[in-house]
């Protein structure tokens, strides 16, 4: 179960830089 927990958070720290890097070249962009 800690694994699956572990694999989980991971994936959401992931997306939360994704989407950080996402917003950060829009506003270079704009």
């Amino acid at each position: 179960m800690d694994a699956g927990v572990n694999k989980l958070s991971i994936n959401e720290g992931q997306k939360a830089d994704v989407s950080r890097l996402i917003t950060h070249y829009l506003l270079l962009i704009t």
